[in-house]
């Protein structure tokens, strides 16, 4: 649990509460939209209900009836304007500039949406006007409730039929691009205009990706999973940048859930984390982070059902509450004043978790851990006597458990676990190979790590 920073890894925040109660149900999607005004609405959606939050409470704003939704729809939305829009892919299409969602009938159901360019775009169509995995259809220019195809109004529609399967992801990128993804293929649509309207672009090459909510942006690039790496795409080409975990994320990503990967960018600190089902798990359980300034990763483990951005009320120092029904002590908030958690309005990363609450990114790290590569070679013996971690803040208590080998590819046999004294780890240990790893408590950020190996021979 320990996230890349400009000097080396930090702890994982914890998970803070907010004055907000569990959903009723598992959250399959939520979004933070803003308005013309700036105003800003958080919405959230079950199978079979859309929720605003506000005032510490969760309104539902469904439409009469509720939604069917299935078993594996999730929410996808847009803002445009001031006209907030939800699909699920089962249910018509839904849209709200206040208050309950109700259908806006024109608009094709659609498992995939964004805007762009004065546009509302679908994809993955399974509406009865136009049931195409691989269709697109963009509503009239500036003009989301006309979905007629017709020149004047600029509205259209079409098929990616070069490359085989189903649209899997849809992202706008830039002024006047929008990004379709296959499993196998890429896919970008340029405005220009009448007669054309849109114009689609396959980039060479095989690269795809699986997940609708796995396709981050990070204002300036498109960050995702690819199957066979993560890629990122600036408006060139799409390049590899996964070389450092590639194949070690590639032996536990679930290939048969694939498309419940969630990401979501945090612009304070450049990260991007993605929560990923590994192994048998049918839900996110796991996060792989990158940071994309400096391109380094880490992990940050935690299961949830849905990333989306919050915006805090504000929380004076001197003035403990009661938020989520949850009594804080100082103790428990977080220790820096550049924390989002005092400010009003400020935005935090956050997640829902499995209890369907909706939590904060910003708490003090309850335990984290790093454990490094192997240290030696295969014709000499080293006595480890001391390691010492630089720290560019010091955790609040640290262990270490050295392990070794005595050739490459042997098993690892676990020593002693010690605590450190005097910001160090003092142990004697002879071998060729050592591992160790090092468990922290409380906030921690290491810039490195000196290893006092002494020549002990050679075996």
């Amino acid at each position: 649990m320990m996230e890349p920073t400009p000097r080396g890894l930090r702890s994982a925040p914890a998970a803070s509460a907010t004055d907000l109660p569990a959903l009723a149900a598992a959250c399959r999607g939520a979004a933070l939209v803003t308005k013309l005004d700036g105003t800003k609405r958080l919405i959230a959606g079950t199978q079979t209900k859309l929720y605003e939050a506000g005032s510490g409470a969760w309104t539902d704003r469904s439409r009469a009836g509720d939604y069917t939704g299935s078993a594996e729809s999730r929410w996808a939305f847009a803002q445009f304007g001031d006209v907030t829009l939800a699909q699920n892919g089962v249910d018509r299409g839904q849209s709200s500039s206040s208050g309950a969602f109700a259908d806006l009938t024109a608009m094709p159901i659609a498992s995939l949406m964004e805007s762009v360019s004065g546009f509302v775009m679908c994809a993955n169509i399974p509406d009865a006007a136009y049931q195409y995995a691989d269709a697109w259809w963009c509503s009239a220019l500036y003009d989301h409730t006309n979905w007629t195809p017709a020149i004047a109004t600029q509205s259209a529609r079409g098929r990616l039929l070069d490359a085989p399967g189903p649209i899997t992801a849809l992202a706008a990128f830039g002024n006047d691009l929008v990004v379709a993804f296959k499993r196998d293929a890429m896919y970008v649509g340029r405005y220009v205009g009448p007669d054309v309207i849109w114009a689609w672009e396959r980039l060479p090459g095989s690269v795809g990706a699986f997940s609708a909510q796995g396709v981050v942006s990070d204002g300036a690039a498109l960050y995702w999973w690819g199957g066979d790496d993560f890629y990122r795409y600036d408006g060139s080409r799409p390049q590899p940048i996964g070389s450092a975990i590639r194949e070690w994320f590639a032996a536990r990503f679930s290939l048969a859930n694939a498309s419940k990967m969630l990401g979501s960018f945090d612009s304070k600190t450049s990260l991007i984390r993605w929560y990923y089902c590994e192994g048998s798990d049918t839900e996110p359980a796991s996060c792989v982070v990158l940071n994309t300034s400096t391109g380094r990763w880490g992990i940050a483990d935690r299961a949830v059902e849905a990333v989306v951005e919050y915006v805090s009320a504000g929380v004076a120092y001197d003035t403990p509450g009661i938020l989520a029904g949850v009594q804080y002590s100082t103790s428990a908030w977080p220790q820096s004043f550049d924390s989002p958690f005092w400010t009003t309005a400020a935005e935090s990363p956050s997640i829902i978790d499995t209890t369907h609450t909706l939590k904060t990114l910003t708490g003090i790290s309850e335990s984290s851990s790093l454990t490094t590569g192997d240290l030696g070679d295969d014709d000499t013996s080293s006595l480890l006597r001391r390691v010492r971690p630089r720290y560019s803040k010091a955790p609040t208590t640290a262990s270490m458990t050295n392990y070794s080998r005595a050739r490459s590819g042997d098993t690892l046999i676990q020593q002693a676990t010690i605590a450190a004294h005097d910001g160090k780890f003092d142990v004697l240990h002879s071998a060729r190979w050592h591992r160790f790893r090092l468990d922290f408590t409380g906030d921690v950020e290491i810039s490195g790590i000196n290893a006092d190996l002494q020549p002990d021979g050679t075996r």
